[in-house]
């Protein structure tokens, strides 16, 4: 149950559930994400990078910036609910 926002390029990578991926962000090849992470909106996951799960990644090129400390909820922007 991963979320991706609208203009986001997604190559091949392994991101994990529950995690949001924002606007307008690039995750590159070979990349990973652990589960219930959030990357910001515009943000690139450059090649071969890998997060922890609980990850708050942001910046060109991403950075972890903190920790998720709470389950991720769909955002109302996704449409579902």
């Amino acid at each position: 149950n991963v979320t991706i926002g609208p203009n986001c390029t997604i190559h091949g990578t392994i991101i994990g559930s529950n995690t949001i991926v924002e606007a307008g962000s690039i995750v590159c090849d070979y990349s990973k994400i652990g589960e219930n992470s959030l990357i910001k909106a515009g943000t690139l996951v450059k090649q071969r990078d890998e997060f922890k799960e609980n990850s708050i990644i942001e910046g060109f090129p991403g950075k972890t910036t903190g920790k998720n400390e709470t389950i991720l909820k769909t955002p109302t922007w996704a449409g579902r609910k």
